[in-house]
């Protein structure tokens, strides 16, 4: 019995139908170039171009393509692998990658060439965007490193430039130190000036005084002693002796000798009190933070500063009790409550100039939490609410030229906050006075 067997039919792994579906390119050219075959990726890329020059279509040249790969397997016979170029049937660029080799005829020649042709075209232009981008981080690389040394040539430079701002910082506090000592000079030789002249006069007046007492003395010493004279004789000596009494006005010096002693006494116990306050005012630094005791350098300021307020204000002074101690260097807090002083006499001067009425200026101290304070208090102008936020810059002034640099608040602030990590505060009002407060660490 014959058994029915099924006709076969064409399935897509026939050859051609096979070769169609490959997603790859494959191109047949003869020895001339001329294609023989095209699979659908082939056509789809660039047409339907049987019969055609494989330059012509793929690559849109006029003769042979160098670096053919067709043409060196036509020569070794060898299997080649080639990169090209080509143009796609819309006219864009493309790339592929094309393994090439030679086919053979019955009588073993070779008669044509076959390409595999693999679409590269995302795969290039990934390449070409990263040797791109290589290039270009290379570029910003260089222009890194070239910026890298420039900014650490500008950090050189900016350090430089901070360590001569620290020198020039230094040498302007020490010229703004001997300012405010020169400023001082002329009211301290005036402070001194006044006790020593009146310690004069009594002095010419006491080396007067004595000059007579001594000559009518010696007219005494002449007159024959009360015991040996006659009593007419010891009449006319008594009269005599009261004449040259009158004569000196000896009633007046008996008064005023002791008052001019006790005032030239007086005299030079203020000479004194200001030469100690110079003394501990100018009291130098060894640059370390100690303990400072408010009081002494409060004393020692408002004394070396009052020709500078005296004349215009009332000083009140209200100290703490126990005195206040707080860590600090005492020069520079006393250059501080200098300058605060000076500023409230200014202020209060420039209140006051069309006015008949003294000022009054306020210091105290007292403790505040970890603070010690100093309160600086002044009955003057106050200052002007748009420019109390500036108050503390360098170089900034409310003053007309001649009477401030500028420097005396900037400098205050510096020590207080830098040097001695304290505050400065202030708190005015205009046209009735102002209150800087100073703020340091408090030693108990």
């Amino acid at each position: 019995m014959e058994q029915n067997v099924p006709t076969p039919k064409r399935y897509l792994f026939e050859p051609v139908l096979v070769l169609d579906n490959i997603p790859d390119g494959i191109t047949i050219q003869d020895r001339d170039f001329n294609i023989l075959y095209q699979n659908d990726a082939m056509r789809h890329a660039f047409g339907d171009h049987i019969g055609a020059k494989c330059y012509e279509i793929y690559e849109r040249r006029d003769q042979i393509c160098e670096e053919c790969g067709l043409l060196k397997s036509f020569e070794t016979g060898k299997p080649v692998m080639v990169h090209r170029t080509a143009v796609r049937e819309d006219g864009s660029k493309s790339h592929w990658e094309n393994v090439c080799f030679s086919l053979l005829g019955e009588n073993g020649d070779i008669v044509a060439g076959v390409e595999v042709c693999r679409d590269v075209s995302e795969r290039s232009i990934l390449a070409d965007e990263v040797k791109e981008r290589s290039v270009a981080l290379g570029i910003v690389n260089d222009l890194l490193v070239r910026q890298q040394g420039e900014l650490k040539l500008q950090s050189q430079e900016l350090e430089n430039a901070y360590h001569e701002l620290q020198i020039s910082h230094t040498r302007l506090l020490q010229q703004e130190k001997m300012a405010s000592i020169g400023q001082l000079a002329a009211g301290i030789a005036h402070e001194i000036n006044t006790p020593i002249q009146f310690v004069g006069d009594n002095i010419t007046f006491l080396r007067n005084s004595v000059t007579e007492l001594i000559a009518t003395m010696q007219q005494f010493q002449k007159n024959p002693s009360a015991a040996s004279c006659h009593p007419v004789e010891i009449s006319r000596l008594h009269d005599q002796i009261f004449s040259l009494l009158k004569q000196l006005d000896f009633d007046y010096l008996s008064e005023e000798i002791p008052l001019a002693l006790e005032q030239a006494a007086e005299g030079i116990r203020r000479v004194a009190d200001i030469v100690l306050a110079m003394k501990t005012f100018a009291h130098p630094n060894n640059g370390v933070l100690g303990r400072v005791e408010l009081d002494t350098i409060i004393q020692s300021t408002v004394e070396i500063s009052r020709n500078a307020w005296k004349i215009i204000a009332d000083m009140d002074v209200d100290l703490a009790t126990p005195a206040v101690t707080v860590t600090g260097q005492r020069s520079d807090i006393g250059q501080v409550l200098l300058n605060l002083i000076v500023n409230a006499a200014d202020a209060i001067e420039d209140k006051n100039r069309t006015k008949n009425e003294r000022g009054r200026i306020r210091i105290l101290t007292r403790r505040n939490g970890d603070w010690g304070e100093i309160h600086v208090m002044d009955s003057g102008c106050g200052i002007e609410p748009s420019v109390q936020k500036r108050i503390f810059e360098p170089f900034f002034t409310t003053k007309e030229v001649g009477r401030g640099a500028g420097q005396g608040l900037a400098i205050a602030y510096n020590i207080i906050t830098e040097i001695h990590g304290g505050e400065l505060l202030v708190d005015t009002e205009l046209g009735k006075g102002s209150t800087f407060i100073v703020r340091l660490p408090l030693i108990e």
